[in-house]
């Protein structure tokens, strides 16, 4: 009897432990909708304001420009994308729109045009896939530090300050603004760079009085394109222009490729302080089209082969080993 009422208790427990766990994923999942809402509301304010007085703020810092690159589908939300770069408090001296050339530049919406006045320059080139991003922008500014962005996410004002902040502390370094920790599995091979330790805060929420971190660095550090990487000129392998390559090993992983090409020429990654939750600042309408619904789901997960194949093809697993024996630049 006591043994049956003890089961009783147990699994009235385990069932009340369960739906707290249901309400708490309820509650989290409706405090991130509400921050989406009012960063997609800051949004459009501010594209109202920038439309009626195209003043920009803070300032243009020479020798730093943006790029990024779209699809026919984000025509129409890439605009706010852009602006989030041109209303930096340290803002890039352009940005650069990599579009496919078989746009026709009269689907561009005036929301987009408009922009070319503020410092926004549109460039059609053959398509290479989400490597457009930076592939031409490296050739074109090579001279630069180039800053990528998403052409869905919304970036604090503060971002680009953030990212050469950081990188006064790092100069050599790739600097992003959400980094993770490369994991090597047992069997020797790396995992996703989703299932690494993240290494820059997740949140902007912030004690006043709290101390400033260390400089976390590494040659296992993964920058991803979501919130802003910052590449210093010769940052890269040659190779990085290697279209038929990359193609075949990662054709729609451009950040893994560009890990790639920066390992081989010995470049470490540094996170930044910034904090910030990625789906708080993703674009209204942007996500009905996105490349992680094609990497990540499914029986076969592409992300995973794709990193996969470019680590054994580059035999990369050991040369980070390699460097991280070794002292920073």
């Amino acid at each position: 009897m006591l043994l049956f009422t003890s089961l009783i208790l147990s699994g009235a427990a385990f069932i009340a432990a369960l739906f707290l766990l249901i309400r708490l994923d309820h509650a989290r999942r409706m405090s991130d909708y509400q921050c989406n809402l009012a960063i997609n509301l800051h949004a459009r304010q501010m594209s109202a304001i920038l439309k009626s007085a195209p003043i920009l703020p803070g300032i243009a810092r020479p020798g730093l420009v943006a790029s990024v690159t779209t699809t026919r589908h984000r025509l129409g939300t890439v605009g706010m994308a852009v602006e989030s770069m041109l209303l930096q408090t340290v803002r890039p001296e352009s940005v650069n729109l990599y579009l496919s050339n078989d746009i026709d530049i009269g689907l561009l919406p005036e929301s987009l045009i408009r922009l070319q006045d503020m410092g926004l320059n549109i460039h059609f080139v053959p398509d290479v896939g989400p490597h457009t991003k930076l592939i031409y922008a490296l050739e074109r500014y090579s001279n630069h530090h180039v800053i990528t962005f998403d052409d869905d996410f919304y970036a604090p004002p503060n971002s680009l300050e953030t990212l050469l902040r950081t990188a006064e502390q790092a100069p050599h370094a790739i600097v992003g603004n959400w980094v993770r920790q490369l994991r090597i599995g047992r069997d020797g091979k790396v995992r996703t760079a989703k299932e690494g330790r993240l290494m820059t805060p997740k949140t902007q929420v912030r004690e006043i009085d709290a101390p400033s971190r260390p400089l976390r660095m590494g040659y296992d550090f993964f920058a991803y394109g979501t919130g802003g990487i910052l590449y210093p000129p010769g940052c890269m392998d040659a190779r990085v222009f290697d279209i038929a390559t990359f193609r075949a090993l990662c054709p729609t992983e451009d950040d893994v490729w560009f890990k790639a090409m920066s390992l081989l020429r010995d470049t470490p990654v540094a996170a930044t302080n910034l904090g910030h939750s990625p789906k708080h600042h993703s674009l209204s309408g942007s996500q009905a089209s996105a490349l992680r619904h094609d990497n990540y789901c499914g029986s076969v997960q592409k992300a995973s082969s794709q990193i996969a194949a470019v680590f054994e093809h580059f035999d990369l697993v050991d040369r980070i080993a390699h460097l991280n024996r070794q002292q920073y630049p």
